[in-house]
């Protein structure tokens, strides 16, 4: 049913996303590997995944398969499945088509610089963290840039960025990579409109401006269409939207396989708010043994 809603969804979309409809394919043919009864309707599920995947699409789908072939488990199911990605591998004869040059698969890169760090504060804030004050951010943007600079003096290779969308140091991260020549990615717990709503609009105008400027430039890739979370998970203690983005974010990071991964943390060293703040995400990665670059947002208080 799950599978069925996300391709029903991404099929609705003015403007469809390929990549996303393939992937929901590749997990419908998953799912008919592990509960199909006859082998050749798996084989016809991998098929018509898979008709146009790109390689990477193939390969995902291939290496999952070759797990349960190493195991020895659903044998039958799988010769079945990579014989029909077999098929769709062999290049066409030279008098059907021109070959085509083969696709490479993108490198790792060398590093991922994750970010998180507060927001710009609302007005009704009385506890400051990051005051709505040309200083403060002035002083934060300078904090950000040292970190990323220093990062970048450690690798030669190509280098990563992942943050959120927030008024504040999120935007502040997008930014100065773009000044600095390095790719970003930007994650948003919510759309477009309704995260502005919750986490940028207070900030005034010209953030909601940036906001959008940046949106236009790194296309957003979007959690969830509301705070509400899947039913399996609304019962787990202390757990919601923004603890689970900050984990989403995470495991995108690492799912980049790089060599490095460091989280810059524009961070006062005190309690969040709540579940799913700057807090918990350094607390996530010091737990698996990553770098954490925090850095002093403490000093922003003062500048009023």
């Amino acid at each position: 049913m799950s599978i069925i809603a996300r391709e029903t969804f991404l099929k609705r979309q003015q403007q469809q996303d390929r990549e996303e409809l393939m992937w929901a394919g590749i997990s419908r043919a998953d799912h008919a590997f592990l509960t199909a009864r006859r082998p050749t309707a798996v084989a016809r599920k991998y098929a018509e995944a898979l008709a146009s995947a790109s390689e990477g699409g193939r390969g995902s789908a291939r290496a999952q398969l070759e797990i349960f072939q190493r195991l020895g488990v659903r044998s039958e199911f799988v010769a079945a499945a990579l014989g029909a990605i077999d098929t769709l591998d062999t290049p066409p004869s030279v008098s059907a088509a021109k070959a085509q040059p083969a696709v490479q698969k993108p490198k790792p890169p060398a590093r991922v610089l994750l970010f998180t760090g507060h927001m710009i504060d609302a007005p009704d804030r009385t506890s400051p963290r990051f005051p709505a004050t040309a200083a403060a951010e002035t002083a934060a943007r300078q904090m950000i840039r040292d970190s990323i600079q220093e990062e970048r003096s450690h690798e030669a290779g190509v280098i990563v960025g992942i943050g959120g969308g927030a008024c504040g140091g999120d935007i502040l991260f997008h930014e100065l990579c773009e000044e600095l020549g390095i790719e970003s990615q930007l994650f948003l717990a919510l759309p477009q409109g309704a995260f502005s709503a919750t986490s940028v609009q207070h900030a005034g105008k010209n953030w909601v401006e940036r906001y959008n400027t940046l949106c236009a430039r790194v296309r957003p890739r979007v959690l969830g269409e509301t705070k509400d979370l899947t039913v399996w998970l609304r019962l787990k203690p202390e757990y919601g939207i923004w603890q689970r983005n900050s984990l989403w974010m995470l495991f995108n990071a690492l799912a980049l396989d790089a060599k490095s991964l460091t989280l810059i943390a524009l961070w006062d060293g005190g309690a969040a708010d709540g579940p799913g703040g700057t807090k918990d995400l350094v607390t996530q990665v010091r737990e698996r043994g990553h770098k954490v670059d925090r850095l002093p947002a403490e000093r922003l208080k003062q500048l009023v």
